[in-house]
């Protein structure tokens, strides 16, 4: 094997090569030890404007890799439109979630947003179901929103105390209804 001499051509493309290698190697023992922050001040100049930040990120192949190791992660965990995962390391004992999301997709928080609006919304429009008692005999059960009738084979309870909480009919808050109970007309002779 023939060894390659310092004044061959290419040495010096070579010798930046494995440089650059070793400066990258040392970015990513950093960022496995922690110290994120000393990373992006050895990458960033003071005087870096920000469109000169934008592109290190975009184009410096310590972000692509790390772009692709999360592409590559969400793919794995099978996102649909985000990720997280609990970080393993501890700052301030404050645990922290990273969240990888498609750009085009929502933020868990616009997503939780939207869901608390419609729930805000149902709440304001619904109202109750109520049930009452049709036949005491038979237990059978009228709901306001049907003409269904709803049978318990204990006669002696009611829909709620059968775990009840919601009209199957129409999906309201299930209420109970007692109407007075009438005296029968007694006839006097």
């Amino acid at each position: 094997m023939r060894a390659l001499s310092e004044t061959a051509p290419g040495i010096d493309v070579l010798k930046s090569e494995i440089a650059q290698l070793k400066i990258e190697g040392s970015i990513l023992r950093t960022i496995i030890d922690g110290a994120a922050g000393e990373i992006i001040s050895t990458i960033l100049k003071d005087n870096d404007s920000p469109d000169e930040i934008k592109k290190l990120f975009v184009e410096h192949p310590i972000f692509a890799l790390f772009a692709l190791e999360m592409a590559d992660w969400f793919a794995a965990a099978g996102g649909k439109n985000y990720v997280e995962v609990l970080l393993g390391f501890k700052l301030e004992t404050k645990d922290f979630i990273m969240t990888i999301q498609k750009k085009s997709g929502k933020t868990p928080h616009e997503l939780r947003k939207e869901l608390e609006a419609e729930l805000a919304r149902l709440r304001e429009t619904a109202g109750t179901c109520k049930w009452k008692l049709e036949d005491e005999g038979e237990n059978l059960w009228k709901p306001s929103c049907s003409d269904e009738l709803w049978h318990f084979i204990d006669v002696s309870s009611d829909p709620i105390e059968n775990g009840m909480k919601y009209c199957p009919f129409c999906g309201h808050v299930l209420e109970i209804v007692i109407e007075p109970i009438q005296p029968e007309p007694q006839e006097y002779e």
